[in-house]
């Protein structure tokens, strides 16, 4: 199970919302500064395989119109 479910755009819309990119703060639990940096890391990667996803659909267009 290699690929992911379709990802909507909406949904890495809402995610970067919720988990924006944030400067570390020092001050703050290890363990806190790990979670939020997961947080981040998961929106990435989600953004990622969105963009893959986008790619994908776009040749498959292009190859159903030749």
């Amino acid at each position: 199970m290699n690929e992911f479910p379709p990802i909507d755009e909406e949904l890495i819309k809402r995610l970067d919302a919720l988990y924006p990119i944030t400067d570390a703060d020092l001050k703050a639990p290890e363990w806190e500064r790990a979670f939020l940096a997961g947080q981040r890391d998961d929106v990435n990667r989600l953004r990622t395989e969105w963009k893959q996803q986008e790619k994908r659909n776009q040749n498959n267009i292009v190859r159903r119109r030749a």
